[in-house]
């Protein structure tokens, strides 16, 4: 079971991203921790209704990957999220101080996590 959730909002050749409140300050996917009883596709529901407002509909799992979490070794769940209802806001602003659509090209010229930049990249159809 993963301890973490990401997703990757996808549409029209672009993905969503949340630039992330200080002291991070990098452009992100959303999610977050896995609660206790929650499957990762629970969290990625949760997550995306408690960040942008949306329900999700449909999505994909991508491979997981490895990171550190508050110094622990965490296993990330990511997901491509291609479906939803509502218009994503930011409904935390206490987590994103901002939320932008950028197409693959925007990509280089943003702050943000290597891992997330590449898969960001080819679901956008771009090579890393």
């Amino acid at each position: 079971m993963a301890d973490i959730v990401r997703a990757h909002v996808i549409r029209d050749g672009r993905v969503l991203l949340g630039l992330r409140q200080p002291p991070d300050e990098r452009w992100s996917t959303f999610g977050g921790h896995t609660e206790a009883g929650e499957s990762p596709e629970q969290t990625l529901v949760r997550e995306l209704r408690e960040e942008l407002g949306i329900e999700v509909e449909e999505y994909r799992r991508l491979p997981d990957r490895e990171t550190t979490s508050e110094g622990e070794a965490a296993t990330v769940a990511v997901f491509a999220v291609t479906k939803w209802r509502g218009t994503p806001m930011n409904a935390a602003p206490h987590e994103h101080s901002a939320i932008a659509w950028y197409r693959a090209n925007d990509l280089a010229a943003l702050s943000m996590h290597d891992a997330a930049r590449v898969e960001a990249l080819g679901l956008l159809g771009e090579e890393p």
